[in-house]
């Protein structure tokens, strides 16, 4: 799956979508941005910067954030860069917000969401607990037949 990071705008629990005309006015003050056809069906566009003449970052607008997966420090540094000209904060899939790609906090605006989150891996975890439970009771069970069965089939050929 990856490790997504996000530029994001929320203020006072809400999100406030990036749109597309803020990226369009974004890479006309970049003059190494630039905006390409989306990667994805679900998406709006791609929104590429370019470092000493490379494609340094590659970042996807998708309901109103621009993502990437898996970026490298260079990457999560030009985020946090045009993160600040749109308003907006740079924050991970574990709710971190990047100062720089190595300065993090958690920002007051994702607690609540991330009490969500790990009460919901705590439900995950919980519900696989179980059914590893249930697997391994089976597993004693099945073992527990075959021993009686093979008991009961010895014990016919002693006869």
């Amino acid at each position: 799956m990856g490790y997504h990071v996000l530029i994001i705008r929320k203020l006072n629990g809400l999100t406030h979508q990036i749109q597309k005309q803020e990226v369009e006015k974004l890479v006309e003050l970049t003059p190494d941005a630039r905006i390409e056809s989306p990667s994805l069906n679900s998406a709006v566009l791609d929104l590429i910067v370019m470092q000493n003449g490379i494609d340094a970052c590659w970042l996807t607008l998708q309901n109103g954030v621009l993502w990437s997966k898996d970026p490298e420090p260079n990457e999560i540094q030009i985020m946090v860069a045009l993160a600040s000209e749109l308003g907006a904060r740079v924050r991970g899939d574990n709710f971190e917000t990047y100062r720089s790609a190595d300065d993090t906090y958690f920002d007051a605006e994702d607690a609540e969401d991330r009490v969500k989150s790990e009460l919901e891996g705590q439900r995950i975890l919980n519900s696989s607990k179980t059914e590893d439970l249930k697997i391994k009771i089976a597993i004693v069970i099945i073992f527990s037949l075959v021993g009686a069965f093979a008991y009961f089939v010895g014990s016919l050929f002693e006869k």
